[in-house]
C-alpha cells in the first residue's frame, strides 16, 4: 500500500467493544479477522473486524492496549 492508504488507515482503526466471537474477512486486506469477545480492531465507520497482521500493520499502539487488556483479564 501507499503512504495514502497507511494515513487512511491508520485514521480509521480504532477499539469497539466485540460482543461476538467470530472469524470474519478483515476490513482492510480479507483475511481472516478472528476476533475473541472484548475489546478489538475496526473500522471506524462500521463494524467490520481488522486482522492482527492489519492491526499490527496501521494501528500497532491499539494493538497494545488491547494487549495490556487481555493481559490484565488473564486472557491470551
Amino acid at each position: 500500500m501507499n503512504d495514502q492508504h497507511l494515513s487512511l488507515f491508520s485514521s480509521t482503526v480504532v477499539i469497539k467493544y466485540n460482543n461476538l466471537s467470530a472469524a470474519e474477512p478483515c476490513g482492510i486486506c480479507d483475511n481472516v479477522a478472528d476476533q475473541d469477545v472484548g475489546p478489538a480492531l475496526f473500522l471506524s465507520d462500521s463494524f467490520h473486524q481488522v486482522c492482527q497482521i492489519c492491526g499490527d500493520t496501521y494501528a500497532p499502539e491499539l494493538v497494545d492496549v488491547i494487549n495490556t487488556w487481555h493481559a490484565a483479564q488473564g486472557h491470551k
